[in-house]
């Protein structure tokens, strides 16, 4: 079936805020995502309106287990002395 440019295709699309308070990302997070290409979404005028499906899409497929500790950043244990 051939998609018309400018008309719905019948899926449930997002704003950016909808996606943020629902999935409790960061929009930032979201942002940097849609300009690495790893989540499509399209800009309506000042806002971006993602596709419900790539969104969950993107939640399966990200690593939950957050950066990994650098020497730096790495706690300190506390000595008991």
């Amino acid at each position: 079936m051939k998609e018309i440019r400018g008309f719905p295709t019948g899926e449930v699309e997002l704003t950016m805020v909808e996606a943020v308070e629902k999935r409790g990302l960061a929009a930032q997070t979201l942002r940097a995502q849609i300009a690495n290409g790893g989540l499509p979404a399209t800009k309506r005028c000042r806002d971006w309106s993602l596709g419900r499906t790539a969104l969950m899409n993107y939640m399966e497929s990200r690593d939950t287990r957050g950066r990994p500790a650098t020497a730096k950043r790495a706690r300190r244990k506390k000595s008991v002395a």
